[in-house]
């Protein structure tokens, strides 16, 4: 394995990015191999021992593309949807996963499968699912299926490898030009819609004017107490002068003319 020139050419291949349509999109760094580049530093044997150590899971192999919210590896695809992935030939593609060369074996466990019961099914779904992914893999170091891209994925903790030429993911620039520009303006009416959230309503302003104008009247009130006073203190002098003309005695100047006469 140390002396397979596959997976140092592997390890040297440089990434770039691809949308990978993986029940949403998401935009990663990848790298992209194109199997006749490995065949022209190693031979087939080379190639098989690279893939089948390097992508040992089920879990790893992604052979179709998915839109809607469950996303499907070899390990847990349903049976009808991997037997029809079987037999889908790409255009570009001399034959599918299951041809000639391997569906006499793929027939038998498929049959096992259809005629199992219900406590078999288990095992005979989990049979075929280990029959496509060495077939996977067998085809990939026979250049059978042109290429495959790769990228560790933080989510799963391993390296997946998404089968080229099924639409699972794309490399087209344009593509990803527009995916970057949607992810910013969707994050930028995210933050536009944060920060309205996180302005006080406008209860919250009346609330706080009431406060304020209740804050003022505690303050300004003393004061009035004090004018009032004030002004009881001014009148008070006025109501005492009243007094004293009401209790005065009224002059006869008539009495006083006569006494001048």
């Amino acid at each position: 394995m140390a002396s397979n020139p596959c997976f140092s050419a592997f390890a040297a291949t440089e990434e770039s990015p691809i949308l990978h349509y993986y029940g949403f999109e998401i935009l990663v760094l990848a790298k992209r191999v194109l199997i006749s580049s490995l065949l022209l530093k190693a031979d087939k044997v080379d190639v098989e021992d690279f893939l089948k150590n390097t992508f040992s899971s089920k879990k790893q192999i992604i052979l179709a593309p998915y839109y809607g919210t469950t996303v499907f590896s070899l390990e847990d695809i349903p049976f009808e949807a991997l037997e029809q992935l079987c037999v889908v030939k790409p255009s570009n593609e001399p034959c599918p996963i299951v041809s000639t060369h391997n569906e006499e074996e793929y027939n038998l466990r498929r049959i096992a499968y259809v005629n199992a019961n219900a406590d078999e099914k288990p095992a005979a779904l989990n049979s075929v699912r280990n029959f496509v992914h060495v077939a996977v893999l067998e085809n990939l170091s026979a250049s059978i299926h042109k290429e495959f891209a790769s990228y560790y994925h933080p989510i799963e903790q391993q390296q997946l490898l998404l089968l080229g030429n099924r639409k699972i993911y794309s490399s087209d620039k344009q593509k990803i030009l527009k995916f970057e520009q949607t992810k910013k303006k969707d994050e930028a009416s995210k933050k536009r819609t944060e920060a309205r959230a996180n302005l006080p309503s406008i209860s919250d302003k009346q609330a706080s004017k009431d406060s304020q104008a209740e804050s003022t009247s505690k303050i300004s009130s003393p004061k009035l107490k004090e004018a009032s006073h004030d002004q009881v203190n001014l009148k008070s002098p006025a109501k005492s002068n009243d007094s004293k003309r009401k209790t005065r005695k009224e002059v006869n100047y008539k009495g006083i003319l006569r006494s001048f006469n």
